[in-house]
């Protein structure tokens, strides 16, 4: 988890590669890394980006390829990567397929604070394993050997945008990071925003919660479960809920998860269980699904029937 992007630029794959723009964001810490590539530009955008997910810290491997001529589209793809919390991107086969890195997206960059790293140009030899495999294997390691997670994650999670430092984001980012399924539920029970590792799992969270009794870590076959309280103001808002397949749950990793959804909920997390219209708008802009279907049902609001959004601003404060 301590493992910041200009720490990668040693690996031995990475040591020849160049930082181009958004320097600012070498101090990012990577959780993985993943590789870009498509050749239905439209259709491909619009199933990866218009959807709920958050790519918490995550560096992408692409060449561009189906994009090597359209500055314009890569510098939207940019944008949204950025977006969805992509940290960097590292470009291959610069002078090959992509002719050159365009200045246009190198000031982008700069200005959103992503990282393009180039690797060595006009190099044919070159091949994503190498990068990938040394990039995962720093992770793990570092991931094994750091057992006390919770202040790292933390400072990690402050310096998201403020647009993206929401509840659904940081509870996928600690799903990720310790390889557990989180839910948090009000205290009448009803879940209030839930994230599964992995995501494809089938495991029902909102039926599992009901199981779960006390702060006791207990086992149902291959599944250890635990029930911890969130307190805000001194007062018992929440319940969170920890689920992990087939490796133990141990307490001290119970404990940490604890501890940092307890000091995000303090100190990012106000009125999050209120039942109110104002939490259910920052439910949809935040895309919290299962926050917003859960207040959308209690307010007879379909959600999935809104398009559009009006946003209105009133010049004169007298007449808001």
């Amino acid at each position: 988890m301590s493992l910041k992007l200009r720490e990668l630029l040693c690996l031995p794959s990475l040591k020849n590669a160049k930082v181009v723009a958004g320097r600012s964001g070498l101090e990012r810490f990577v959780s993985s890394i993943s590789v870009l590539e498509h050749t239905d530009t439209e259709a491909f955008e619009a199933e990866l980006f218009n959807n709920n997910e958050f790519y918490g810290d995550e560096i992408v491997i692409s060449g561009l390829i189906s994009i090597k001529d359209n500055e314009e589209a890569q510098c939207n793809m940019i944008r949204k990567l950025r977006r969805a919390g992509e940290i960097g991107l590292i470009l291959y086969y610069v002078g090959i397929y992509l002719p050159k890195v365009s200045q246009k997206m190198i000031e982008l960059a700069d200005e959103l604070g992503f990282t393009l790293i180039v690797m060595p140009e006009n190099e044919r030899a070159l091949r994503y394993s190498e990068v990938i495999y040394e990039v995962v294997e720093a992770i793990v390691k570092q991931e094994m050997n750091e057992t006390q997670f919770s202040g790292k994650l933390l400072e990690q999670i402050s310096m998201l945008p403020e647009n993206q430092r929401s509840v659904d984001t940081m509870l996928k980012i600690l799903a990720d990071r310790t390889k557990t399924s989180v839910a948090l539920a009000d205290n009448s029970g009803q879940l209030v925003n839930a994230v599964s590792w992995p995501r494809s799992s089938t495991l029902d969270l909102g039926e599992n919660i009901q199981t779960i009794k006390n702060e006791e870590i207990m086992q149902e076959q291959q599944i250890w479960k635990t029930k911890r309280p969130i307190l805000q103001n001194g007062n018992q808002t929440m319940s969170l809920y920890l689920m992990k397949e087939q490796t133990a749950l141990t307490e001290n990793l119970a404990s940490q998860i604890h501890e940092v959804v307890q000091v995000f909920m303090n100190l990012w997390g106000e009125n999050y269980q209120e039942a109110s219209p104002r939490e259910l708008m920052k439910a949809i802009m935040n895309n919290e699904s299962v926050k917003m279907r859960r207040l959308g049902k209690l307010f007879d609001i379909d959600v999935s029937a809104i398009q559009n959004m009006w946003l209105i601003a009133v010049k004169d404060l007298q007449k808001k």
